[in-house]
């Protein structure tokens, strides 16, 4: 279960959030607390891919793999999940409430991680996310 501290404070970076999310239609009403078990990073940042269980509930940020070279990527969709949307603010990975864009415009080429490899079936999932690169 994903728990939420809001009483530690730090700060981090947050310009490139207009950017990534370049036009907000729609987006999950009350947003969500996102399961962090087992994510990499520190922050979360806005465009990163949340998915979601519809038999348990669980939302959380798209897997990431490590590669030999340091480098991080998304990784695979884990059994029973499905694409969701798109992290909209920057958060702390301690601090997972998120705001959730269903419909709108995003900027891939401005994602810290790219979705290449995972493009097409996030597209298919999420038909109401327009796809721009500036």
């Amino acid at each position: 279960m994903a728990e939420l501290n809001l009483t530690e404070r730090t700060s981090f970076n947050t310009e490139w959030d207009n950017i990534r999310i370049t036009d907000i239609i729609e987006t999950k009403v009350g947003g969500a607390v996102l399961d962090t078990t087992d994510f990499p990073d520190s922050v979360i940042e806005s465009g990163h891919i949340v998915i979601h269980n519809a038999t348990t509930g669980a939302f959380r940020p798209m897997p990431l793999v490590t590669a030999q070279d340091g480098t991080k990527s998304y990784g695979s969709l884990p059994a029973n999940f499905a694409y969701f949307g798109f992290v909209i603010a920057t958060v702390l990975t301690k601090q997972p409430a998120v705001g959730i864009l269903t419909r709108g415009r995003v900027n891939p080429a401005a994602f810290k991680y790219k979705i290449d490899s995972i493009a097409s079936a996030v597209k298919t999932a999420l038909p109401h996310i327009t796809f721009v690169t500036d």
